[in-house]
C-alpha cells in the first residue's frame, strides 16, 4: 500500500512492450534443480536477465496505451 509499490506482472509487459523501461544484462543460466533451487556450478549457457523495472515508466507508458485505445474506441 505505498504510492511508489509497483502493480504485479505490469512491469513484466511493459519491459516487453518498451525495453526501454527497464534494464537488462547477460548472465549465466545456472542448472534448475528438483526441489527448484538453483546451482550456479555449472552454466547451462546464457540468458537475459531483467533486474530492474522502472516504476514511473511502466505506468506512463500503461496510460499512453489505454489513452490510445480509448480514443481508438471512440473513432
Amino acid at each position: 500500500m505505498s504510492d511508489t509499490k509497483g502493480f504485479f506482472d505490469l512491469g513484466d509487459i511493459a519491459a516487453l512492450a518498451d525495453p526501454e523501461v527497464a534494464s537488462f544484462e547477460v548472465v549465466d543460466c545456472p542448472e534448475v534443480k528438483q526441489d527448484l533451487s538453483y546451482d550456479f556450478t555449472n552454466s547451462k549457457g546464457k540468458i537475459l536477465r531483467c533486474y530492474d523495472i522502472n516504476r514511473d515508466k511502466t505506468f506512463e507508458l500503461f496510460y499512453r496505451k489505454l489513452n490510445q485505445f480509448s480514443r481508438t474506441k471512440e473513432n
